[in-house]
């Protein structure tokens, strides 16, 4: 049986019809697993040392067939979670092959288990289920015209991504685009609509406060969808692939770009966590399009280490590096702005340069979505 301390189920990955709460666990027996997911520190704020109760440490400790598992198959983990495991094994003295952590791929599998070592906390049960790339469609090819150099798309409503936007409209980028932008925060029952002055408001606070009329009319218009369904909610709609099929390159959109707004740190800090790759990388990937990312710093070095290729030496990548936040929007849209005015001949010679490494990258996504890992 499984059990809680909110009885919630999150679970992606765990076939269970029930989570039951603390209350209901029977502390003699050696069939139990305790659970926590993220979202009970996310909505209920149970944070992982807080999982279970003083009473159910000592059920682990009398019982070594009992577990608690943490599962995190779609989110980030960074050292202030990994200080949390260290905790909970150290300060309850409890055998770390009794804690279980699911992680999202491999770079939060290897800074988890290189954290709690370089602690002298060996033992840990540490797997790799990657949720989303297993909910990212396998996409046939040839079946949507290419009409556009460069597809984007932003679902919902950050300050970054609207800096990101506002520059591709000042530089006249948006021309060649397919793309979305939505002036919404869709995660709640109500969609949160933000307006003109909030949007306008956010950049100032980012330093941008010279806004062309060219810039004011394009925001007075959001927002822009690339379907008619007016589906936001729906991340995984195939109006996202077949956007991203109508380009020749992807100006990829990820989660984050700032790494300070969840820090709380002045500065990028490379040892704080590895990047974020979600659903909006291997979506290109799965549609097989070379891509400029917008995220934090080293994310295409992480991909990388997922066994991805990156486009370097066609694509300018230097952009991946720059840990200034500034500095780095300026490198892509730099980017993006020689690829979009290459005279014809250049540009195709471009295009078909990347078409390889993009193949490799979509034949890699299919085996590693199709590759089973033990839960």
């Amino acid at each position: 049986m499984f059990y809680s301390k909110t009885g919630k189920i999150w679970s992606n990955d765990y076939k269970f019809n029930s989570v039951l709460t603390l209350d209901l666990v029977d502390t003699t027996a050696d069939d139990v697993v305790y659970y926590h997911h993220p979202y009970d520190h996310l909505f209920h704020q149970v944070s992982f040392v807080q999982a279970v109760d003083p009473v159910h440490f000592e059920h682990m400790r009398n019982n070594p067939k009992v577990i608690l598992i943490h599962e995190n198959s779609c989110e980030a983990l960074d050292a202030r979670f990994a200080e949390e495991v260290y905790q909970v094994i150290t300060k309850n003295n409890i055998n770390p092959k009794q804690i279980k952590i699911i992680t999202a791929d491999e770079n939060h599998q290897s800074f988890l288990i290189n954290y709690l070592e370089d602690k002298s906390v060996f033992g840990t049960n540490v797997i790799v289920r990657n949720h989303l790339l297993s909910k990212v469609d396998e996409v046939s090819e040839d079946e949507v015209e290419t009409t556009h150099k460069f597809s984007s798309l932003s679902r919902n409503y950050k300050d970054w991504r609207l800096m990101l936007y506002g520059q591709l409209v000042e530089n006249d980028l948006l021309q060649h685009f397919k793309y979305s932008f939505h002036n919404i925060w869709p995660y709640t029952d109500k969609n949160v609509v933000f307006t003109v002055d909030q949007m306008l408001d956010d950049l100032r606070k980012l330093g941008m406060d010279n806004f062309s009329k060219r810039f004011t009319k394009w925001l007075k218009r959001c927002p822009y969808d690339i379907s008619s369904k007016n589906d936001v909610k729906n991340k995984w709609s195939n109006a996202t692939y077949e956007a991203i099929q109508s380009a020749d390159f992807h100006l990829m959109v990820e989660t984050h770009f700032d790494q300070r707004s969840f820090t709380g740190k002045f500065e990028f800090d490379r040892k704080f966590g590895p990047s974020s790759i979600t659903e909006k990388a291997y979506k290109a990937i799965a549609c097989s399009r070379p891509f400029i990312t917008f995220a934090t710093p080293y994310f295409l070095e992480d991909l990388r280490n997922l066994g991805y290729k990156t486009f370097s030496p066609f694509i300018d990548e230097r952009y991946d590096t720059e840990v200034d936040n500034m500095k780095r929007l300026s490198l892509i849209v730099a980017e993006v702005q020689r690829i979009c005015n290459l005279p014809e001949d250049d540009y195709f010679q471009l295009v078909a340069n990347c078409r390889s490494i993009a193949e490799f990258n979509q034949t890699y996504f299919k085996n590693g979505k199709n590759s089973r890992h033990d839960t």
